[in-house]
């Protein structure tokens, strides 16, 4: 975005907040009225949205690059569990600790998880499949998965990884064709490794058969 300000660039935007329809799939309708110059050309998408192909080529130019970046799913999911407090929502009459949740055996974790919607209909198991846009009632269809994920690595010409966000940068720059001071970044919210917990390899284990969707992707663009 910082590129984008220094160029005079026109960012598509939503009416209010930084969700562009979330978490219907992105759809143009969802751009904020009023946004657009008399050039009547958008720029860089880098808002929050459900990927859909179709609307975003509907409204891109046909020469944008698309980027994007994910994070292992062990630490993703950690973070999403402890940050929305799903220990309480799919606890209902008890809210669970990580530690409590992951002590569960398979089954019981697959019951909590499925019977509830996921939290504000955004956020849940496989967090990264449902942000790339991948339909949840095709979750046991292998097939349709890796369909799915084939289509992800023809849509996009980079895919960061945030464990290694500082060479991922240097591959943007080079993609870009950018000096690398376009890059230049400094670390925000991010916790200090005290206050991380501290998961077993069997904890860990488990939160990736949890994902194991999110684990695939993350496996195929690592």
């Amino acid at each position: 975005m910082r590129r984008g300000l220094h160029q005079d660039l026109n960012f598509v935007l939503p009416d209010k907040d930084n969700y562009l329809g979330y978490p219907q799939y992105f759809n143009k309708l969802y751009v904020g009225d009023g946004l657009m110059d008399d050039s009547e050309q958008f720029n860089i998408l880098a808002h929050h949205c459900r990927f859909s192909p179709p609307d975003v080529r509907a409204l891109m130019p046909n020469d944008t690059v698309k980027v994007a970046i994910v994070r292992h799913p062990v630490p993703l999911f950690e973070s999403l569990f402890n940050f929305y407090d799903l220990g309480k929502y799919w606890g209902r009459q008890k809210a669970l600790t990580l530690t409590e949740f992951l002590s569960r055996t398979e089954e019981e974790i697959k019951h909590l998880i499925s019977s509830v919607d996921r939290m504000g209909y955004r956020i849940g198991q496989n967090q990264l499949a449902f942000d790339f846009g991948f339909d949840p009632y095709f979750m046991n269809n292998q097939s349709v998965f890796e369909q799915f994920v084939h289509m992800l690595g023809e849509e996009f010409q980079l895919v960061m990884l945030t464990e290694y966000l500082e060479v991922s940068m240097v591959l943007l720059a080079d993609l870009m064709c950018w000096p690398l001071e376009e890059v230049a970044f400094i670390p925000l919210n991010v916790r200090t490794d005290s206050r991380l917990p501290q998961l077993s390899a069997l904890h860990k284990r488990k939160i990736e058969k949890i994902n194991r969707q999110d684990v695939s992707i993350y496996d195929f663009f690592q």
